[in-house]
């Protein structure tokens, strides 16, 4: 039970509530992020984390402990500074920290809605959802979240239900991801808006996805939980692309958070395999997708963070020729003796193969995979082992 109610608040509060805002953001420096994860002393309640290297080493920063302290976290442009976003019945408070999570202070607490959160590249801005029953209109801070001013939103039909908030890298960019997968987009700081289109029609980005910033012109992300499944959208709507699809489970919680450099996407996943504690990976590509690496912690009861070492490299793990037509090898290196289960899935997440070769011994292996009766196209490869799981990129020409 204690499980089930810790999954089922990290969901509320960072999937449907907040937007731009996730349980992961990034830092300032390259390799700095900060995310919410499982707290190793305190039954029933979460940790907030820190790593200056992508994930590989963690640092647990508490100085809020309480039952409701999942919430959401908010990237400022100002360095060092953080929004947290906390729920306590019947009102959520917004938090802010401007020493990198050590202190917070309330900036503007009771608030009785839950909305939309997004922050950009002006230190101290921050939009979110108006608080009126019905309407989905913005409104604007420049004081950190301290007071807000209304948005005109012109443009955006206010009766039109907001599934997320994202802005752009130049000022005064704000996209609205909304109802029956609409996106809208402004240049003037959310007074006026122009539709994009229907990107759940045209590109299939379901409806309830959330987005976030991106680190180029004209470029957000699209996130769906339910599949695990990342989208990258650019030239203003115009292009949309796949760049990951990840075969988690439903017992994963999961969220993502893009760079500050073009192509670097950070995808965060959490399974509560005991309580308090439990299973964190974090998984960070720097080219779109193209590959991963991942880093997986083990949060156990007597506060002790066990580090997983990372999966084979990108030379330990293999696929070639790349692009395939139609055959190619699959190589891998065991640096363990350990099960190992391989599947290739398409991008929609139809399992095409699976391998499965059971307990294998330390040493290099490889598959040969005919791809004659496959469809062409980008595919996922994924390699399943006891502790950690790796998925790279195949496209298949024929």
């Amino acid at each position: 039970m204690k499980r089930l109610i810790l999954l089922l608040t990290l969901m509320l509060f960072a999937s449907t509530a907040f937007g731009s805002a996730q349980i992961i953001i990034c830092g300032w420096q390259p390799g700095e992020i900060y995310f919410i994860g499982f707290h190793s002393a305190y039954w029933g309640y979460a940790g907030f984390y820190y790593s200056s290297d992508y994930g590989e080493n963690i640092e647990l920063r508490d100085s809020i402990v309480t039952e409701n302290d999942f919430g959401a976290l908010l990237a400022d442009a100002e360095g060092n500074t953080i929004h947290r976003l906390l729920y306590g019945y019947p009102y959520y408070d917004h938090l802010l920290s401007q020493d990198g999570g050590f202190s917070w202070e309330v900036v503007n607490g009771e608030i009785t809605a839950c909305p939309n959160y997004a922050s950009g590249v002006i230190p101290g801005e921050v939009y979110r959802q108006k608080e009126i029953p019905y309407h989905y209109l913005l409104e604007r801070s420049s004081s950190f979240g301290v007071s807000y001013d209304s948005c005109l939103c012109l443009g955006f039909p206010d009766t039109l239900g907001m599934a997320s908030v994202a802005l752009g890298v130049d000022s005064g960019e704000v996209y609205i991801w909304a109802q029956e997968g609409n996106l809208y987009y402004s240049s003037d700081y959310a007074e006026h808006f122009t539709y994009l289109g229907n990107l759940n029609q045209s590109a299939g980005i379901m409806c309830y996805s959330l987005l976030t910033n991106g680190a180029e012109q004209g470029e957000i992300y699209a996130f769906y939980h339910d599949y695990k499944k990342i989208w990258r959208i650019y030239d203003y709507g115009a292009s949309v692309e796949v760049i990951a699809d990840f075969p988690h489970g439903i017992s994963w919680y999961c969220s993502i958070a893009s760079g500050r450099e073009p192509g670097e996407v950070y995808f965060y996943a959490v399974n509560a395999d005991f309580y308090p504690g439990g299973v964190m990976e974090i998984w960070h590509t720097n080219n779109y997708g193209q590959d991963w690496d991942m880093y997986e912690h083990v949060v156990q009861y007597n506060g002790v963070e066990r580090r997983v070492s990372p999966l084979p490299s990108n030379e330990q793990l293999q696929i070639y020729p790349n692009p395939a037509n139609p055959s190619f090898t699959i190589e891998y290196n065991l640096p363990l003796a350990q099960s190992v289960e391989l599947n290739i899935y398409t991008l929609m997440g139809q399992q095409l193969w699976q391998c499965r070769p059971g307990f294998q011994l330390p040493g290099k292996y490889q598959i040969f995979f005919d791809g004659e009766n496959f469809p062409s196209g980008m595919h996922v490869l994924t390699l399943q082992t006891n502790e950690r799981r790796w998925c790279k990129k195949i496209t298949l020409l024929k």
